[in-house]
């Protein structure tokens, strides 16, 4: 049986509950419009396909090869990191014996969405093309048949 879209978003708000009530995404017994693009993007990278990317259904998530859904939920929670560091805007405030640190919340994105790169490439090859040189010896010469001897 396919995953379905409900599913995904429950594994979505378990992996990433608080980060996401910080940045003011509550938590909502449907589903979540904020997961459109980070799941339509891991369905992408797994070789499906979306036919709306900012409406995705359980048809889409029937795209995907069902050995292939930790895959799938851990780039859509990679791309949801992003979109959360999207989200946090806001920055430390000091007045007076008064402060609040608020980019703590940014810099410990940035730490998990480094983390979460490296786990991705590293699980599942997603490092990106690679250059390699090398040379063919076909240890043959031509000749041209038209040539006088």
């Amino acid at each position: 049986m396919a995953i379905t879209r409900i599913q995904l978003d429950k594994e979505l708000v378990s992996r990433r509950k608080a980060m996401l009530e910080a940045v003011g995404i509550p938590e909502n017994p449907s589903v979540y419009p904020e997961f459109n693009s980070p799941i339509s993007y891991a369905i992408r990278q797994c070789g499906g396909t979306v036919t709306d990317f900012t409406n995705v259904v359980d048809g889409d998530l029937a795209t995907v090869d069902p050995a292939d859904y930790d895959k799938l939920m851990d780039l859509a929670e990679y791309r949801l990191l992003m979109n959360i560091k999207g989200r946090w805007a806001k920055v430390d405030i000091r007045s007076g014996p008064f402060s609040q640190n608020l980019s703590q919340l940014a810099d410990q994105l940035d730490k998990d969405i480094a983390a979460m790169k490296t786990s991705v490439a590293e699980t599942y090859g997603l490092t990106g093309a690679t250059i390699q040189v090398g040379v063919i010896d076909l240890d043959f010469m031509e000749t041209d048949p038209d040539a006088s001897l």
